[in-house]
């Protein structure tokens, strides 16, 4: 009974290290919590108008690309037009096939008049 025992409360606290791991594991970030709010434009939203121009250069041109989504870290001020995507100028620096999305015109109050993100891309792989 006393083996039984001590297997039980050894059983026990594996488990509960076993959730406690697995629980605080970090988690991954998702872009859809990164939504345009009164001061600032979403991520989320500057990537959908990336993947729309991504969608039609498919069509256009046969290139087929996928968003790598944009850095987490940047902080844009809302846009008062409407946003517009284009491939990055290569002067620029960035790697072949960035998407660069633009605003033309943020709103008043800003402290920037425009801006622009980068948003890099990679190829879609086909199984063959």
């Amino acid at each position: 009974m006393l083996v039984r025992l001590q297997y039980n409360k050894t059983l026990l606290v594996f488990l509960c290290l076993l959730a406690n791991i697995a629980y605080s594991a970090p988690k991954e970030t998702s872009l859809k919590q990164f939504r345009s709010t009164e001061e600032s434009h979403g991520l989320y939203e500057i990537n959908e108008v990336a993947v729309k121009f991504l969608e039609e250069e498919k069509k256009r041109t046969g290139i087929e690309r996928r968003s790598l989504e944009p850095n987490f870290k940047i902080w844009v001020p809302l846009c008062a037009v409407p946003l517009r995507a284009a491939w990055t100028p290569k002067e620029y620096g960035r790697v072949e096939y960035s998407v660069a999305v633009y605003c033309d015109k943020t709103v008043d109050g800003s402290y920037e008049k425009k801006w622009r993100v980068d948003i890099p891309t990679a190829p879609i792989i086909k199984p063959n």
